[in-house]
């Protein structure tokens, strides 16, 4: 689509049956000017830039443009059935554009020569969505023998239509429609869910089995966002804010296309909203202030009492988390002893049957006995005058 756009001054679409949501959005901003960035082909760092705004044209049987934001930006034409008896062959249909097609490109040089000298001199009050371009056709007009009241008068009764047909097609805005015919003012102001539950007890279990009904809150807000212009032609408003952190939805019935009175509406609502954050804000910082106070009069610090609660509580967990710790610790060494305990007994055990035991000889003699086992070792063994040991008594080699 992008290098289509940028190859041809005008995109057009022939007998289309579905519009997927991802062409519908292209549409809209190809229609209003988009841009589009890619990798150059065979690059590594270099990127080409497709920027571009074009007219589109495409054709169907069937509505094929249902979502509000493309429909706001459409004109829609319903050509009439043409009769058997006024076909043409095509090769006859090209002689007549052949022979009309110069008066059809004076009169478009005369429309621009037109709309370049009253193009400064142009300034509307109430401008559309596609502001630029209701200027521009108003600057052209006499050109085309309209007056620019005529044009923008057909323009806001064809951008009209377009809105009928999307809440025709939505079942949300059926809902909500059928809701607000016998309302004025405000009536309904709660949480997303809250809307969500009131319009599905509101609708039929046709309508909830329906395809585009939403299945949760979110998806309603989506639908709603993209419903607005369409239900505020219809003199119903629906806009979402935040009061006090939480999101609201909130539902109005206002005059047919008051636009002016919507949006002085809900600058009210959110100037009330903000004058009531801020004073909470200030009651908030005036008990903070008030509790400071005190505590300097008491002698403590000029912390608050919540933040001196907050602090002695962090206090007290660093501690807490500081005697795991060395708990933890401690129980790490103990295991560690005990480990080099066990292997010190296990090498030990293993050890010890092998060591040679000494098997003292026993004899008669006691005292020899006695005077052998108490004797140090370093002293040489008793021996008699042939070198050999005494009866009774043990030799270093026994010992």
């Amino acid at each position: 689509m992008a290098v289509a756009g940028k190859n041809n001054a005008l995109i057009a679409f022939d007998n289309l049956s579905h519009l997927p949501q991802w062409l519908s959005d292209f549409m809209c901003c190809l229609s209003t000017g988009a841009g589009f960035a890619t990798r150059s082909l065979y690059a590594d760092d270099e990127e080409s830039i497709f920027a571009m705004k074009r007219p589109i044209i495409f054709n169907a049987i069937n509505e094929v443009a249902t979502r509000p934001d493309l429909l706001d930006r459409c004109i829609l034409l319903e050509l009439p059935v043409l009769p058997k008896s006024k076909r043409k062959e095509e090769r006859a249909q090209e002689e007549i554009f052949q022979r009309e097609a110069p008066s059809i490109l004076g009169l478009l040089f005369d429309a621009v020569a037109t709309g370049l000298k009253n193009l400064p001199n142009i300034k509307l009050e109430n401008l559309p969505r596609m502001a630029d371009f209701a200027t521009w056709a108003a600057a052209c007009a006499p050109a085309l023998d309209w007056t620019a009241d005529e044009f923008l008068a057909a323009y806001d009764d064809n951008r009209d239509n377009a809105q009928n047909v999307a809440t025709d097609l939505s079942t949300l805005a059926t809902v909500i429609e059928d809701w607000a015919q016998d309302k004025d003012g405000v009536f309904f102001n709660d949480a997303p869910q809250e809307l969500f539950e009131t319009l599905g007890r509101r609708a039929s279990i046709e309508i909830k089995d329906a395809r585009n009904w939403p299945k949760d809150a979110a998806a309603m807000g989506k639908e709603l966002k993209r419903l607005a212009p369409a239900l505020r032609a219809h003199g119903i408003d629906a806009t979402d804010r935040r009061s006090n952190g939480k999101k609201k939805w909130k539902l109005s019935k206002n005059s047919v296309g008051s636009d002016e009175n919507s949006a002085s509406a809900d600058t009210v609502a959110d100037t009330a909203d903000t004058v009531f954050d801020a004073a909470d804000t200030v009651a908030d910082t005036a008990f903070s202030a008030t509790v400071e106070l005190k505590d300097s009069e008491k002698g403590q610090n000029s912390v608050g009492s919540v933040g001196k609660t907050r602090l002695f509580s962090s206090i007290s967990k660093q501690d807490e988390k500081e005697e795991k710790r060395k708990e933890k610790e401690e129980k790490r060494k103990e295991a560690e002893s005990a480990d080099t305990a066990d292997t010190a007994d296990t090498v030990f055990d293993t050890w010890l049957p092998e060591m040679p035991t000494a098997q003292p000889t026993q004899k008669p003699n006691a005292r020899a006995d006695s005077e052998a086992y108490s004797r140090p070792t370093n002293e040489p063994t008793p021996q008699d005058s042939d070198g050999v040991a005494q009866d009774g008594e043990l030799t270093e080699c026994d010992y």
